[in-house]
């Protein structure tokens, strides 16, 4: 009969162990990294409000409101009633006060915002992941 005898040194047990807890570690680096995200999309989108409305008063920038739902699902909403007549537009509409707008183009504030801050949003995410890497000492 043959016997198998396996040690290691605690440092490859605690990498073993930190393998078990990468997940947890990961999506903890994943709400940050939609945290962040959300931040900064949220920072673009109020520049491009101050930039393209003609009479900002605020009311629309400040009721932009971050919520992460988990690691991998986050949202920045906004209640406000006229937050889609603003990012598309109104022209040609009448409103439910029948004040019609001949001419009432949308500044597209969050799809430009969005665009503007994808590449920052990607290096976002990669440092997080490589943070989560260098929590378990593999980076």
């Amino acid at each position: 009969m043959t016997t198998l005898h396996i040690s290691m040194d605690k440092e490859s047990l605690r990498r073993i162990k930190n393998l078990v807890e990468f997940e947890q570690i990961l999506q903890k680096r994943l709400r940050t990294a939609m945290e962040l995200s959300l931040d900064e999309l949220d920072t673009q989108a109020a520049k491009n409000m101050e930039a393209g409305f003609k009479n900002p008063t605020g009311d629309l920038r400040w009721s932009l409101t971050p919520k992460v739902h988990s690691p991998f699902e986050a949202e920045l909403f906004t209640e406000s009633p006229y937050a889609w007549r603003r990012e598309e537009g109104f022209s040609g509409m009448t409103d439910s006060l029948g004040r019609y707008y001949a001419h009432d183009p949308g500044i597209h504030y969050m799809a430009e915002a969005i665009d503007f801050g994808k590449d920052t949003v990607q290096e976002i995410f990669q440092l997080e992941v490589d943070l989560a890497l260098f929590d378990i000492g593999v980076a």
